[in-house]
């Protein structure tokens, strides 16, 4: 997903309807989301955007008009959000939708045993993965499920993963942006 934050966009003078479908075509613009890939339900883009479900609505029906995306009505996947933690202190908040297809099992499994990625590398073997990192700032839920202030900047992941034919999980991962820092080393 290119821009990745679900957050509304900053064009405040343009209706929620267009500001959410104008999030969604840069996300297919830019090839992060590509053939076949799910976009955010109504109820997820309702949550994000704080916008109403007549809204959401308009924006995708706008969109399937336009022929941009396809609506399937009824297509169920799991959902779910995550704290995770180090010594108690939370360090990611992980919004993650998995095709039931890919990993029946998903919803059964002790997530205070095993992550849900190495879940899914065991029951979907993973064929393809992309994803995007920008920074953004938390929504009120994701501050407080962070423990952290809603100005704290941090850093968002938003990453798909295909598995044979078929996605098989699409996750949206925010780390405060205190807690970490990324470094590499490559050597030729």
């Amino acid at each position: 997903m290119a821009k990745d934050s679900f957050e509304r966009p900053r064009a405040a003078s343009a209706p929620a309807y267009e500001q959410v479908k104008g999030w969604i075509r840069q996300h297919i613009a830019s090839g992060a989301w590509r053939p076949g890939d799910p976009v955010p339900s109504e109820a997820a883009l309702m949550e994000r955007f704080a916008i109403s479900r007549m809204t959401a609505n308009r924006a995708l029906r706008e969109l399937a008009t336009e022929g941009l995306v396809t609506r399937v009505k009824g297509a169920w996947v799991f959902h779910t959000v995550l704290v995770h933690l180090e010594n108690g202190v939370p360090i990611q908040y992980e919004d993650r939708y998995v095709n039931p297809q890919a990993a029946p099992a998903y919803l059964e499994t002790d997530f205070t045993r095993m992550s849900p990625t190495l879940h899914l590398l065991q029951h979907a073997p993973l064929t393809e993965a992309s994803y995007t990192i920008e920074a953004c700032l938390p929504t009120p839920e994701e501050a407080k499920a962070l423990d952290i202030k809603s100005g704290d900047p941090c850093l968002a992941m938003m990453r798909r993963t295909v598995s044979g034919a078929n996605v098989a999980s699409v996750a949206r991962q925010l780390y405060p942006g205190t807690r970490y820092s990324f470094s590499g080393q490559f050597q030729a």
